[in-house]
């Protein structure tokens, strides 16, 4: 229940919820155009009403794509609930490494190619997605973090990048260290086709842009294209591309994206 004047709205009503999203949106703008002024370099993604206002267009679109995560997978796979449950009972898993997971054993990828490792919870789900399967490979690319010592010493921090990936389930799994805008077009073009591509590096709309439209010729035909922390960039390929077989499971903000590759 909220107020607007003296109405009072209940928003049990299905459709007046419309109208608190719509209340949302109107802030977010608000929220994004004060936010573009305060900080200049946002100005290349466009004007200081345009970005805000594509910003709120796409959270809104994304809202009412949103899923729970078994209903996302039943929706892209045409899997019965039953069995999708089953999956989910293998794995404790975090929300997106799961839907990650389960993916991977429903789709049965023999090569996928994830940018951004991390600690490697992902990947963690994926490999062992893979090895439920008994098939599969993994690349992995990630650009390790840069500290500059006192003594003005480069120092690259590798230690930490997938140091929660077992040693039992690294021989499905190969780790390239270095810039995904040099390393995935060489990997990709190595590989030549491949079943799944996560994003999850560089969350800029530029990048991950990029990224999308780098991965997409390589995926095959009723491959998965997934995607951390989507946002305009993700809907914008969405739309250039008329794609119709996509959904999105999570807060705004991390939202994972999938897009399932049809070739009609």
């Amino acid at each position: 229940m909220f107020e607007i004047g003296s109405l009072r709205v209940d928003m049990g009503n299905p459709g007046l919820r419309i109208i608190k999203n719509m209340f949302k949106q109107v802030k977010s703008i608000m929220k994004n155009a004060l936010l573009v002024l305060k900080t200049p370099s946002l100005l290349k993604r466009g004007t200081p009403l345009l970005w805000p206002i594509q910003r709120a267009y796409t959270e809104w679109v994304l809202e009412s794509k949103n899923q729970g995560e078994a209903e996302l997978i039943r929706t892209l796979t045409n899997i019965n609930q039953t069995e999708i449950k089953k999956i989910m009972a293998e794995t404790n898993f975090e929300v997106h490494a799961r839907i990650q997971y389960a993916f991977v054993r429903i789709i049965k990828p023999s090569l996928m190619v994830e940018t951004g490792v991390d600690r490697g919870l992902s990947s963690v789900a994926i490999l062992t997605a893979m090895e439920r399967n008994q098939e599969g490979e993994l690349y992995s690319i990630d650009l390790p973090t840069e500290t500059r010592l006192t003594d003005g010493t480069i120092y690259r921090n590798t230690a930490e990048i997938g140091k929660l990936v077992p040693q039992e389930l690294r021989h499905r799994w190969h780790l390239i260290l270095g810039d995904a805008r040099k390393e995935l077009p060489k990997l990709l073009d190595e590989l030549k086709s491949i079943d799944i591509f996560l994003h999850d590096s560089l969350h800029t709309e530029e990048h991950m842009m990029w990224e999308f439209q780098t991965a997409w010729p390589y995926i095959r035909n009723g491959g998965l294209l997934l995607s951390h922390d989507i946002g305009v960039s993700f809907l914008k390929f969405v739309t250039k591309r008329k794609e119709k077989n996509w959904g999105c499971s999570g807060y705004y903000a991390t939202k994972l994206g999938v897009i399932v590759k049809i070739i009609h």
